[in-house]
Order: C-alpha cells, then sequence, then structure tokens
C-alpha cells in the first residue's frame, strides 16, 4: 500500500509539472519565439526594401527629368521597386526550374508568381509609398566647367505585413503613439508595419559655364 501510495503522489508530480510547462510554454516560450520570428522576418525585408530604394534611385538617375522630381514617372519607380522586392515573395519550387521572376517578371505576358506578388503590393500606394525630394549641391571641378548635380532623396516607405497577426496587433499597437506620418498611421490601423529605407539619386543636370 506504501509503494501505492507513492507511485500516486509521483504521477500527481508529474501530471503537475506536465501542466506548469505546458501554460508557461502556451503564455511565454510560444510568443516569445513568435516575436523573435517576426523582427527577423521585418529586419530580412527591410534589408529587401533597402535593395529596392537602391534600384529605384538608379532610375531616378538616369530618369530625363531628375532636375524636376515632380516630373518624374512614379509608375516607372514603382514597376522598377516590384522587381526588386521580388526576392521577398519567393516561390519553394523543388524542382528548382523557375528563376524568381527575376529575368522575365516584368517583360513576360504570363510574369511569374513572385513577380505578381511584389507587382500587387509595389502598385497600391496605399502599401508602398514612393517619396522624392529635391535637393541642389553644386560641385566644383578642377576642369574648365562647373557641373550643376541634381540631388534627390528617394524614401520608400512599405506597409508590411506581419506573419503571426498578434505579433502585428502588438506592434502595431506600441508603435501608434509614436507615429506622426499619415501613411504610417494608416499602416498601423491595419495592424501593419511601416518600414521606411532613404536612398539617393544625384546625376549631373545641365552643365554651366565657368564663372568669371
Amino acid at each position: 500500500m506504501k509503494f501505492a501510495g507513492s507511485r500516486a503522489h509521483c504521477m500527481r508530480e508529474r501530471g503537475a509539472a506536465t501542466l506548469e510547462f505546458a501554460l508557461a510554454a502556451t503564455l511565454v516560450l510560444i510568443p516569445a519565439v513568435m516575436a523573435i520570428f517576426e523582427l527577423a522576418q521585418l529586419t530580412v525585408a527591410r534589408h529587401g526594401l533597402g535593395y529596392a530604394a537602391t534600384e529605384v534611385a538608379r532610375a531616378v538617375e538616369v530618369a530625363d527629368s531628375i532636375d524636376d522630381p515632380a516630373r518624374i514617372d512614379i509608375a516607372a519607380l514603382r514597376a522598377t521597386a516590384a522587381l526588386a522586392l521580388v526576392p521577398m515573395f519567393p516561390k519553394f519550387d523543388a524542382s528548382g526550374v523557375h528563376d524568381g521572376g527575376y529575368a522575365d517578371g516584368a517583360r513576360s505576358p504570363f510574369p511569374p508568381a513572385p513577380y505578381q506578388r511584389a507587382a500587387a503590393q509595389a502598385f497600391r500606394p496605399d502599401l508602398l509609398a514612393i517619396n522624392l525630394r529635391g535637393l541642389d549641391a553644386a560641385s566644383s571641378t578642377p576642369q574648365a566647367t562647373t557641373t550643376r548635380y541634381a540631388t534627390i532623396r528617394v524614401e520608400l516607405v512599405w506597409c508590411r505585413e506581419t506573419f503571426f497577426p498578434p505579433i502585428g496587433v502588438l506592434l502595431a499597437r506600441a508603435l501608434l503613439p509614436m507615429t506622426r506620418d499619415a501613411f504610417a498611421l494608416g499602416c498601423l490601423v491595419r495592424d501593419r508595419v511601416p518600414l521606411r529605407v532613404d536612398a539617393v539619386a544625384v546625376a549631373a543636370a545641365f552643365p554651366l559655364p565657368p564663372s568669371s
């Protein structure tokens, strides 16, 4: 009888330990792992957005109207951003025969799924904001002319969705009191996270004769 009572007590202790672990995993461990994964994917998305901003800045540099940001074709810049954001929407294909949309995504009459998903984000003004602001800078050179450079600050803001909705809600509620930008506020009220990246486009606007 003593052995049976000791065995029952041991089983009760094991059951209590299992219940405590289940509660700890549910309330602490699982949310912590989800938060770490969410922050990691947002970091990767921000790096991808940085690459897109660089590509958009290059497109601005070769634009005919770089000296006037208001005349730059924003739709063309969104197409450039969509192609650059393709790696953020991978297609998991065991065959490995697809190119992810890099080579023919923008030109193919039937673009692959990753490019379609990236374009669906890039061409929505409520999900991707492209802001251009002109900055003037003059550069004097030892040559016989002084070239005026047009400098444009390119800002991309991506309203990024989260993988785990509860984590997205917590992040949005934490960032909402500190946000004043209208686009970012609209992003946060939809439980998305605004990611902001800047790049600079510099190109010669027109040559000026040397000053006497």
